[in-house]
């Protein structure tokens, strides 16, 4: 029970905003889908979440470990006022423990370090390319433009 899969469908009508609309960083928030952690065949993790925002801050964590500098995950969105990520990876040894708010299944959530990562760099390149095919941006336009 090694696995990990990450899956995400989107659920917003972003792509009907005008240019100017879609241009505005308030609205970046509206890129929005349901994003599924499955360890092994259970889902352990199902929230709508604002998928640019996780890209970016996915892109800025795999930046980082790319230099081997394996460091903590957590995906923290602006949409809950509170002060708890809505999931996190932290490493431990040679694994990452994957804790979630909600838990929707219990579940082991100690996995190695290698197919964790390797999971989401797949899902850092597969959103990157669906966002901007799906609705018609360029993730570049808005990455100097985040306030986070």
């Amino acid at each position: 029970m090694n696995d990990i899969s990450v899956k995400y469908h989107f659920t917003s009508n972003f792509k009907n905003l005008s240019f100017s609309e879609k241009m505005n960083v308030a609205n970046l928030y509206l890129i929005e889908g349901i994003l599924v952690i499955k360890l092994g065949n259970k889902i352990y993790f199902e929230e709508n979440v604002a998928l640019l925002e996780f890209w970016i801050l996915l892109d800025r964590w795999i930046k980082n470990i790319e230099t081997h500098n394996i460091s903590s995950f957590k995906y923290y969105t602006l949409e809950l006022d509170e002060n708890i990520p809505l999931f996190s990876l932290i490493p431990y040894k040679d694994k990452f423990l994957i804790e979630v708010i909600e838990i929707k299944e219990k579940v082991e959530n100690l996995l190695p370090q290698d197919k964790v990562i390797e999971e989401f760099k797949k899902v850092h390149l597969n959103l990157s390319n669906d966002i901007q095919s799906h609705y018609g941006i360029f993730i570049e336009d808005y990455l100097d433009k985040v306030p986070f």
